[in-house]
């Protein structure tokens, strides 16, 4: 199983797609602290991979995704940009294409620094 997240500041549109690239739930939430444990516990038996943007909330959720245990890919935000070409562009699409492409192996992955070189490269 699949997992496509849509993440912005304030909240998350969700894809979970399964191997067979059937579609068996969509929905939003908010980006908080609570909703991420619920989350968390929703799906850690089943420990989906999953595919998101990388931006500060991406990297942040990302963070939070990898700590529990869960698979984390994070994309490539230009290259995706070359890959969404579509005028149909939504949350819910986008969910839908990230969580697609990790299925289909064209997952344009980028490399996600700890927080701690972060932090340290940003102090200099």
């Amino acid at each position: 199983m699949i997992i496509g997240l849509d993440v912005h500041k304030d909240l998350v549109y969700v894809t979970r797609m399964e191997n067979d690239g059937k579609i068996t739930e969509q929905y939003e939430m908010k980006n908080s602290e609570e909703s991420w444990n619920k989350f968390v516990g929703k799906y850690i038996l089943e420990m989906p991979e999953i595919a998101l943007e990388a931006s500060t909330s991406g990297k942040h959720v990302a963070r939070i995704l990898s700590y529990a245990g869960f698979s984390v890919h994070i994309a490539d935000p230009k290259k995706l940009a070359l890959i969404f070409k579509s005028s149909k562009k939504n949350d819910k699409l986008d969910s839908e294409n990230l969580a697609k492409l990790l299925r289909l192996n064209e997952f344009p992955e980028a490399y996600l620094p700890s927080r701690e070189y972060e932090d340290t490269y940003k102090a200099q």
